[in-house]
């Protein structure tokens, strides 16, 4: 798992990333899609709104636990 500054690199596969998203002095994680150069909320695995607040970087390589 490592983390990517967003001001480095976007990501070059559209899917399912964990995020940092900084609003107003609040920073907190999230899931997110990641579609044509934009960032959307992930709601119960489906694309939501669009992401209007800064994007600090993004999770590359995060593996999955599958049962």
């Amino acid at each position: 798992m490592r983390w990517i500054d967003t001001r480095e690199r976007l990501p070059k596969i559209e899917q399912v990333y964990v995020i940092s998203i900084t609003k107003d002095t609040y920073t907190y994680k999230s899931v997110a899609f990641f579609e044509h150069d934009c960032w959307f909320y992930s709601i119960e695995g489906e694309k939501g709104n669009l992401i209007t607040d800064r994007v600090n970087g993004w999770v590359e390589d995060l593996s999955v636990y599958v049962r």
